[in-house]
């Protein structure tokens, strides 16, 4: 049976005593969704398909605006409305700044390494050494088994032995998430070529699909790589004042290297949700405004969390894995709470909330697909206020003729509410399904206008 689901690009498979229907001509290359539906089975990134056939595309005009659908959670009666397929230049330029940041970001790593070497500085060379080779190998582990799961979708394309070799290529480099955002520009860059209708469907799906794979890897990279690199060199360089001319060039590097690490995470934050909301119902597409506020956003709030955590370690350097741990046990048990379905096994399911727990030590990531205002609130007070007695300890121990004593505690506050400030102009004006208001006259209008999630 197939289904009609919200704000996203094909018409998806559902059990027959799940959801209403309807016949539809599949036939055109437009594309026409009912209005809201979700899904707790559909929350994960990647849909959980047996078979390429089972999703399509439709441009039956006639059921707009005319047949409705139920939302079953809400039991809210909504309109069909009908999105189209895009790929335009600007969605090209979010790919290859993507692959951009990602050489860049591993560039400056190995720099900042290199340079940690050449001076003989056998502690800080042995920590950035390990938070770039360990992650990236659980990332290429990753990418290679989700190569061989697509190999067993009914309807996959084939793969040549010379696909693989290129694949093996990058994998062995450590460069898995780059060969599939340039595989997603390559098919996005096919389906603006293409005139036949069945083939672009066909092409987009393929698209979606491996930007939705190469934005979750890049997700799993920027936290277990980039964040614990950024808050390293910034406790190097807060621990270490004082450099001579011969550790210039050091200090270079680990100025880059934070900030392309800081973007890094922003960004891949922002790509994950820009992706997510392509890849999963109802969700509608982000505008570009919408994708500059949301990094705005996540870029300083996340950059006031990063030097509260290096400042901290700067004074505490043994405590700092044990705020760490307490923050991990924490937001584990309440991810727990929420009753996530991102995996088939209950095991599997507490191993993504123990990952996704080690993201929530930095900041909120959505687990789930339903309001999120009050979640926000909790996440973001309990990080402000945690926050505060790190940099208040901070402060007392630091030594007070320190040139970044005041500058740091600034820093901070000014990044954090700003942060909180560009989040809230992103749900009041740019969020995709409209301005959120704070209070719903109804339980169906919430069903219909709350999509807090990103």
């Amino acid at each position: 049976m197939l289904i009609i689901d919200d704000n996203f690009s094909c018409v998806w498979p559902m059990e027959e005593s799940n959801r209403p229907s309807v016949e539809l001509d599949l036939s055109g290359e437009g594309l026409v969704i009912a209005r809201r539906f979700r899904s707790s089975t559909l929350a994960s990134n990647r849909p959980r398909i047996t078979s390429y056939d089972e999703l399509d595309f439709t441009l039956d005009e006639s059921i707009v605006g005319n047949t409705t659908s139920i939302d079953l959670n809400d039991n809210c009666e909504s309109k069909a409305r009908a999105i189209a397929m895009r790929f335009d230049l600007i969605d090209a330029a979010a790919l290859i700044f993507s692959m951009c940041s990602f050489v860049v970001d591993m560039i400056t790593d190995i720099a900042v390494a290199v340079f940690h070497y050449l001076n003989h500085d056998w502690w800080y060379f042995g920590l950035t050494l390990t938070f770039i080779v360990i992650p990236t190998i659980i990332t290429t582990s990753i990418s290679f088994r989700w190569y061989l799961t697509d190999e067993e979708i009914d309807g996959a394309p084939a793969v040549s032995r010379r696909q693989w070799c290129v694949r093996s290529l990058f994998l062995i480099l450590q460069m898995g998430p780059i060969l599939r955002y340039f595989e997603s520009l390559s098919y996005g860059m096919q389906w603006r070529k293409e005139t036949d209708p069945e083939e672009k469907k066909r092409i987009y799906l393929r698209m979606i699909f491996e930007d939705s794979d190469a934005t979750m890897l890049r997700l799993f990279e920027a936290f277990m790589e980039s964040a614990p690199q950024l808050i390293l060199q910034m406790y190097i360089l807060a621990k270490n004042h004082s450099y001579d001319n011969d550790e210039y060039w050091t200090v270079v590097a680990q100025l880059a290297s934070i900030t392309t690490s800081l973007i890094s995470v922003s960004w891949s934050l922002v790509s994950y949700s820009k992706s997510l909301r392509l890849t999963l119902p109802s969700k509608l597409p982000m505008s570009y405004w919408a994708i500059t506020f949301m990094f705005l956003w996540e870029l300083f709030t996340i950059g006031s969390r990063m030097i509260a955590l290096a400042l901290f370690t700067s004074v505490y350097v043994h405590h700092i894995a044990l705020v760490c741990s307490l923050h991990w046990a924490v937001m584990f048990t309440w991810i727990v709470s929420m009753r996530t379905s991102f995996c088939n096994s209950r095991l599997e399911e507490l191993g993504f909330n123990a990952v996704l727990a080690i993201i929530f030590i930095f900041c909120y990531f959505n687990p789930v697909d339903t309001a999120t205002r009050y979640r926000y609130l909790i996440f973001f007070t309990f990080m402000f206020v945690e926050n505060s007695a790190l940099m208040g300890l901070w402060f007392q121990r630091c030594d007070p003729t320190q040139w970044y004593r005041a500058l740091g505690l600034v820093a901070h506050y000014s990044l954090f509410f700003a942060g909180i400030t560009l989040m809230l102009v992103y749900y009041r004006c740019f969020h995709p399904t409209g301005g959120i208001k704070l209070l719903y006259r109804s339980d169906c209008e919430r069903a219909n206008k709350s999509d807090l999630s990103k």
